[in-house]
């Protein structure tokens, strides 16, 4: 699977305090998404990468990176690169941890004389918990421009989104996000 050169264009060239969201098609898809991102967002554009992953684990996550030839330790150990499982940054005590930590992220990143932070977070977790109501609410609650130096994409699989949710909170979530890529235009 590759992506095609209109839509890296779309992820590569987003702006910071943009909210986007992408719905896509399947893990290798996210994989490929957040591997290449990544790899920019790293090696080029000095900026810190956070990745809040639902359907497969931090260290998946993390073999992923290293297979695109990401120094994964590295950039970890020198707080580049953050990755979490969504469950802890969404489901324990409140739904805003992840939010929180990009503020910290943000600060660190001026700290540091970073660019600013790419984010790519799958709201999966929302769906394993039967919690739908709340992640509308909680994105709804996120402004479409961000006063934070941060390229923010929120992911959902196409079966959450299409399946789980009724047609006005998929209305409303699109229309509440700066940009909606849809994964089946990454073929």
């Amino acid at each position: 699977m590759t992506l095609d050169m209109n839509s890296e264009h779309q992820l590569q060239n987003s702006c910071y305090n943009e909210h986007n969201m992408i719905i896509y098609d399947d893990l290798y898809t996210l994989r490929e998404i957040y591997a290449r991102v990544s790899k920019k967002a790293l090696e080029q554009n000095n900026e810190i990468m956070l990745i809040v992953t639902t359907y497969e684990t931090p260290d998946t996550v993390r073999n992923m990176l290293s297979e695109y030839e990401i120094n994964v330790k590295k950039y970890e150990s020198n707080g580049s690169l953050v990755i979490i499982d969504s469950v802890k940054g969404y489901q324990r005590a409140n739904f805003y941890g992840v939010l929180r930590l990009i503020q910290l992220l943000a600060i660190r990143a001026q700290k540091d004389s970073k660019s600013g932070i790419f984010s790519i977070a799958d709201m999966g977790s929302f769906f394993l918990f039967g919690r739908e109501k709340e992640l509308v609410n909680y994105e709804l609650s996120i402004p479409k421009r961000l006063d934070i130096k941060l390229k923010a994409f929120c992911c959902y699989h196409k079966n959450d989104f299409y399946l789980r949710l009724s047609k006005d909170q998929q209305r409303q979530l699109i229309y509440h996000h700066h940009k909606t890529i849809s994964s089946s235009i990454f073929y």
